[in-house]
């Protein structure tokens, strides 16, 4: 398997939950250890994304700071992949309870011949709000972003894109080279497309909460 760093993004207001949803408890720990918890089955370094490293002191991570302040999650992005120690790095927000740890594996499979590796999938239950970048939706396609794989090759593109004053997290894209996985795919692991999930506010975690995975 491919060697790769993890990069959680927990830089977010959570205006709409009125609370840190990154400390929120899901059946007695908190939201980011969960997520935590996860993505070390893959990765055997772990960045957090946010530019408060107190609140994440606890944590055995390395907190990264953005280098582009204010420009969103494609300058977490781009801030913890060029301080990642591996070549590739899976990203995912600090929100998603139900990551699916084979889906995640089977896109860091791409990574050696792709530079991004992102999820379509079609109706989700849950996607963040369009304003992160979290979710977007280009035609038919409904793409993941802050549920992905990417390597250093984007770095460039990336930091050109921010320079340029661009926040979108496809705004690179035509640049590198990326690999969509299908939702056809994705059901193989994860039939539900429960991976992508996440929770934006107070209702949306109490209905979240009701359930086990």
């Amino acid at each position: 398997m491919q060697q790769a760093s993890a990069i959680i993004l927990a830089g977010g207001k959570s205006s709409r939950m009125g609370t840190d949803k990154a400390w929120l408890e899901w059946n007695g720990e908190p939201l980011i250890v969960r997520v935590m918890q996860r993505v070390a089955k893959l990765a055997d370094e772990i960045l957090i994304s946010a530019n408060d490293a107190a609140r994440f002191a606890a944590l055995d991570a390395r907190v990264i700071p953005d280098t582009f302040p204010g420009a969103g999650p494609l300058a977490g992005i781009y801030a913890s992949l060029d301080a990642a120690k591996h070549a590739a790095a899976i990203v995912v927000a600090c929100d998603m309870p139900f990551l699916n740890v084979g889906l995640l594996e089977y896109m860091l499979s791409f990574a050696e011949d792709y530079d991004v590796v992102l999820p379509n999938l079609p109706g989700a239950k849950r996607a963040t709000d369009t304003a992160s970048g979290a979710f977007l939706r280009a035609k038919d396609l409904d793409l993941h972003p802050l549920h992905a794989v990417y390597t250093k090759h984007c770095l460039a593109s990336m930091r050109a894109a921010l320079e340029r004053g661009e926040r979108r997290t496809i705004g690179f894209h035509s640049e590198v080279r990326v690999r969509v996985v299908t939702p056809d795919e994705s059901a193989r692991f994860d039939p539900l497309g429960r991976s992508v999930w996440n929770v934006n506010t107070p209702e949306e975690w109490a209905e979240l909460s009701k359930l086990s995975f």
